[in-house]
């Protein structure tokens, strides 16, 4: 009886697991592990500038716990009394942090503008003083005894002009621009259409932000608790707004679609494997195959990432077919050995083609690394170590544990009838795919959609539309301003914010939230001072004429300048206004501004350009756009690719890699005709699954083309695995994960009859 030996290979797997699941354990319990579930993060950043890059990461962050929810009723008292009790539930169970006040409750700011009054004059303001201070006086007088103010009598000693009435017409003006909700009785409120809506602005405590957990993520709280309230208060009904929302569903589906894509694909593999060997010890053998590809993928994963995405878990799910693909090599070659050979011969017999086929794969795989997608990094790297660890229990651990009486002699409880001898019929294939291509080429079109991300459910999207038919805008998207420091920042935002205002007049934007529409910039509140001093002259007169001593007045406007910062405002408007402001990165200071109701983003990228440090932010248009040039570049990365698989080939086999490389070639040209031809873009998607199609389908015309007995039921069996875990991937609501599954799948067809078409001996 032969001696059993470790090799090499049994060698290279004991230390590598043993390596990688203990450096593992030791990063996890340092750092920690977290499940994303946020889309922003497959968003790519090319053609941001680095520190505009940073803000915005910022700036989605601080998005990332702040809600709206809209609760409305015929009545208004009732739509108020379903708030206060939705709100003050939600907040004894702790899962929204304490109001911190009404935004915009412009009463709020009487403070500010008593000790600043005479620097946070606006523009206009500035000019009239500055042009012709009387005619400024004769104003101040007339609004003064008119019979409506919105300044309180009480501080005419001080502001006899009412500037503070000036400023605060203007701060209601701007609010109103920005938002239908005004104070009233205590909450923000506004009517459309006879329904009174009542607003709450919250932010969801950290500790309930665990969407990942359905059953107790806060998002699934504030469901529960507002159905109770509907169902409690007849009549009533409760929209919801904002980021948490929409990452609380596309978590809920991700997990659903892990859960189906893996179970499915499971059981219908191993279903086909009990149909087709019925031996429990080959489905044991395929279990440890995947059990270990999978240790091997999440151990290594978790090396490099504190924080993994939920779409890698679900792309993830293809290891189970392509995992197994290797074991079905094994297992029919062992089951087919000479009478003189063991475990290891068998090994050693498959090492070539095992090897060619492993790094054709994982070429591809690393490839993606290049990618500006972290999300796809991560995908490649654990279906890379994923891979890598599949192959090596093939190698290194199945020659250990694989015992004769674990295989039959006759491997399959039932045959495929064999293929009858035949020539190769390889170039009538390649005609037939470049027919297939060169007819859809003109239609051929390199498109994204950043539309296809993501589907709402049918209750989000009604809450979305109805809160942006509210709120009178459906669109919000923000420019971010570089400077050199903080006044350079400021004063740059204050020139955007007229830019801005101009913008609105004209009717591209209907609005904007600018840091210097409440706290003008420091050179502005240098001229506002300036121009106060103006009506100096005036103040005797001026007081006099409306039965005040001067003195205070005199005072207050010869108060040496103090210019007034963020944390001057009020705070809750100083909250709202702080996330504006990213601060310093890398040396620079950055403020954003707030973009409403965009209708003409040509003419307001085209407006930021002239504003130095200025980038505006579209998503829909500049990811599309983005993803656009990244297509071109993922796809000259398949150039590449192809170039090296057939240097590969060719220092592998030599002359013989030159028919192997027909594969690749009937995969791309008959992948993409389909593709065109059924109506679908070529987007970046199609192009990272055109690129791992490549090394996934080469392996079946290896073992097709090698010497000796066509092993056509192992090639089909290993096809049969990988359609299965890639076909899962059709059902998926992700549109990327759809489309990456139909290009694959198609892919490895492709592969398959090709690899049919090499010429066969029966088995």
């Amino acid at each position: 009886m032969r001696k059993k030996r470790f090799s090499p290979s049994s060698i290279l797997f004991c230390v590598f697991y043993i390596a990688a699941v203990l450096l593992a354990a030791v990063m996890v319990s340092t750092k920690g592990i977290d499940i994303s579930t946020d889309l922003m993060t497959l968003l790519p950043t090319n053609g941001i500038p680095e520190g505009h890059s940073k803000a915005e990461m910022q700036i989605a962050a601080r998005q990332n716990d702040s809600v709206n929810i809209f609760v409305s009723h015929e009545d208004f008292n009732k739509a108020k009394e379903g708030a206060e009790l939705l709100s003050s539930q939600l907040e004894s169970d702790g899962i929204l942090l304490p109001s911190e006040g009404i935004s915009f409750d412009v009463s709020q700011f009487a403070p500010v503008l008593g000790r600043y009054r005479y620097q946070l004059l606006d523009e206009d303001t500035v000019s009239r003083i500055a042009e012709n201070p009387e005619s400024f006086q004769t104003e101040s007088l007339s609004r003064i005894f008119s019979t409506f103010s919105f300044s309180s009598m009480d501080t005419l000693d001080e502001d006899p002009f009412q500037l503070d009435s000036i400023m605060l017409s203007r701060l209601i003006a701007m609010a109103s621009s920005l938002s239908p909700f005004m104070p009233k009785d205590g909450v923000l409120a506004a009517e459309e259409d006879g329904i009174w809506f009542v607003l709450l602005q919250r932010r969801i405590a950290p500790e309930h932000l665990d969407i990942s957990n359905a059953g107790g993520s806060g998002i699934s709280i504030i469901y529960e608790k507002g159905d109770a309230l509907e169902e409690g208060i007849p009549g009533l009904s409760i929209y919801y707004s904002g980021l948490p929302f929409h990452s609380y569903e596309s978590a809920s589906s991700a997990q659903r679609e892990i859960t189906i894509i893996t179970t499915a694909s499971l059981l219908l593999i191993m279903l086909m494997f009990i149909i087709l060997f019925r031996n429990v010890h080959v489905v044991g053998l395929f279990l440890i195959s995947t059990f270990f590809s999978f240790l091997s993928a999440g151990a290594v994963i978790l090396i490099f990432f504190r924080e993994i995405h939920i779409l890698t878990l679900i792309f993830g799910t293809t290891l189970i077919g392509t995992s197994i693909d290797y074991a079905i090599h094994y297992y029919l070659a062992y089951a087919k050995r000479g009478e003189d050979e063991g475990a290891g011969e068998v090994s050693s017999k498959l090492g070539r083609n095992l090897l060619t086929s492993f790094l054709s794969t994982v070429l591809c795989y690393l490839l993606i690394l290049l990618s500006p997608y972290s999300i796809l990094r991560q995908v490649a790297l654990f279906s890379s170590a994923g891979l890598f660890g599949a192959y090596i229990t093939v190698r290194g651990f199945f020659p250990v544990i694989i015992r004769p009486w674990m295989v039959k002699s006759n491997a399959l409880a039932f045959r495929i009838p064999g293929m009858r001898p035949h020539r190769s019929y390889i170039p009538l294939l390649l005609i037939i795919a470049a027919l297939i291509f060169i007819t859809a080429l003109p239609k051929a079109v390199i498109h994204n959609d950043i539309t296809r991300f993501y589907a709402m459910s049918p209750r989000l999207l009604e809450s979305e539309m109805t809160a942006g038919k509210i709120m009178g805008y459906t669109s919000v998207s923000y420019t971010i301003i570089e400077g050199e420091d903080e006044r350079d920042a400021r004063e740059k935002d204050g020139s955007y914010s007229k830019a801005l205002d101009q913008l609105a007049e004209e009717g591209a934007i209907t609005g904007h939230l600018s840091l210097s529409s409440f706290l003008p910039a420091p050179s502005m509140q240098e001229r506002s001072h300036d121009a106060s001093m103006a009506l100096v002259p005036l103040i005797e007169s001026q007081c006099s004429a409306i039965g005040l001593d001067s003195g205070k007045a005199m005072d207050a406007i010869s108060a040496p300048l103090d210019i007034a910062d963020l944390e001057d405002l009020p705070e809750p408007i100083e909250a709202m206004l702080s996330q504006l402001v990213p601060g310093e990165i890398d040396g620079k200071f950055y403020i954003a501004s707030m973009l409403f109701g965009v209708s003409d983003g040509a003419a307001v990228r085209e407006m930021t350009m002239d504003h130095d440090g200025a980038f505006y932010f579209q998503k829909s248009t500049d990811i599309s756009m983005q993803l656009d040039m990244l297509t071109s570049s993922i796809l000259r990365i398949f150039a590449i690719a192809s170039a090296a698989i057939f240097i590969l080939l060719a220092v592998m086999y030599g002359r013989r890699g030159l028919s192997l490389f027909s594969s690749p070639l009937i995969i791309i040209m008959s992948t993409i005709g389909i593709v065109v031809w059924t109506g679908m873009d070529l987007d970046f998607f199609f192009a990272v699954g055109l690129l791992l199609v490549i090394g996934l389908g080469l392996d079946y015309m290896v073992f097709a083309s090698s010497s000796g007995e066509k092993p056509i039921m192992a090639i089909t069996l290993s096809y049969a695995t990988t359609a299965l875990s890639f076909g899962t991937l059709l059902f998926s609501s992700f549109g990327p994960v759809h489309i990456f599954g139909v290009v694959v799948f198609i892919g490895i067809t492709a592969a398959y009859i090709a690899a049919l078409g090499a010429g066969y001996r029966r088995e």
